[in-house]
């Protein structure tokens, strides 16, 4: 561990510590202010006691703030840490914590068309081993609902990965990778994929091994089993038990989109638990490593 990193991992441990004080205190004064407040023989001698933990109570609010800014800044500076032993090993390797790919390009693909809030964060961009240009990012897609008493609520659509990279070949059609061929609300989701891609016709696959993880959708078929061969679909599947997680791949207008639900391309929790240690660095390494795979398959 070099000084920098030393001394970011200090300031992770010492922030840790800020944050167990101040929400053990927040507790303390809280529970203080709904005793006296909830006294059955309350009188004015505990006024100042009352107005005392009142004010101690927005003074621990704003010290929390102020906790939560750094927390976010030191989660910036780890991932940017964490993410340096990849300028090495990917061309033009390009990493933005707050940045993500832009919505115009998302919404090319018409995964979800129907959303209200769409959040990306740490951007990764670089070239594959054919010096094909990629992007990644972090994705949250919402909706927001009103229930019938006026209140807000939000509900996530999607929640993961979201890649994309030029292809030389223009194709149109889809195919959805189920880790788990008995996972009802999966068959759900897939249900509905044909209407949210724009395409109507299911592809028939020759081998019933793939029909049991894979449904491709496409408006022309042979186009469809000509990219869709044996060896391409046996590699899919090997890529399947390697990320276990529901994958979309979308050919479309000369771009290869994918969305991997419930992925993430770097653990803030545990980079914030543990820093940037051997074990943070191989799940970031190892996962990203996975996904330029994916990709160099895809393309």
């Amino acid at each position: 561990m070099d000084e920098e990193s030393r001394k970011l991992d200090e300031k992770r441990k010492k922030l840790l510590k800020e944050e167990k004080i101040c929400i053990l205190l927040f507790i303390v004064i809280l529970s203080a202010i709904i005793f006296y407040g909830t006294m059955k023989d309350y009188d004015s001698t505990f006024a100042p006691i009352t107005i005392l933990l009142i004010i101690s109570f927005f003074v621990i609010q704003f010290w929390g703030y102020k906790i939560m800014s750094k927390h976010f800044y030191l989660i910036e500076c780890l991932k940017e840490d964490v993410t340096n032993s990849l300028y090495k090993t990917i061309t033009n390797f390009d990493f933005k914590p707050n940045r993500g790919i832009y919505q115009g390009l998302y919404r090319k693909s018409n995964f979800i068309d129907k959303y209200d809030e769409y959040n990306v964060k740490n951007f990764i961009g670089g070239k594959l081993e054919d010096h094909t240009n990629f992007q990644i990012c972090d994705l949250l897609l919402s909706k927001i609902y009103k229930d019938s008493d006026g209140n807000a609520h939000k509900n996530v659509l999607f929640k993961g990965i979201f890649g994309v990279l030029n292809s030389e070949e223009i194709h149109n059609f889809t195919i959805r990778i189920n880790p788990d061929i008995n996972n009802k609300y999966i068959n759900h989701i897939a249900a509905g994929m044909r209407k949210m891609v724009g395409i109507k016709n299911t592809v028939r696959l020759e081998n019933p091994e793939f029909e049991r993880y894979f449904e491709v959708y496409s408006d022309n078929q042979i186009e469809a089993r000509k990219v869709l061969t044996i060896e391409f679909m046996e590699k899919l599947l090997i890529l399947r038990k390697k990320l276990n997680k529901e994958i979309t791949i979308i050919y479309k207008e000369g771009k290869i989109f994918f969305f991997i639900r419930r992925g993430k391309l770097i653990d803030e929790k545990a980079l914030m638990k543990k820093g940037v240690c051997p074990e943070t660095k191989k799940y970031t390494y190892d996962n990203i490593k996975l996904l330029v795979e994916t990709m160099n398959l895809l393309h």
